[in-house]
């Protein structure tokens, strides 16, 4: 049995599923089915091995290295400017 959910998510992930799933000859329903059963399996794998909450830190941790160095690409353009 299906259900059909909604939910919130960024109109620069909203392009990069609508372009894989054109790729891929999916919907992008089809698509981010598939995407959640992936990452539910792997979720599970790492649950087993009990790595899921270090695997969701350093995700995390990455998330927010990449926004230091944004807003140090900026901090610099604002210098140099």
């Amino acid at each position: 049995m299906k259900h059909k959910i909604a939910i919130s998510v960024d109109s620069s992930l909203i392009e990069k599923v609508d372009k894989l799933a054109k790729k891929l000859g999916l919907s992008r329903s089809q698509f981010i089915e598939n995407l959640i059963a992936v990452g539910l399996e792997d979720a599970e794998l790492f649950e087993k091995f009990k790595v899921l909450s270090i695997v969701t830190r350093i995700r995390d941790l990455v998330s927010e290295l990449n926004k230091l160095k944004a807003l140090e690409k900026t901090a610099k353009k604002g210098v140099i400017s």
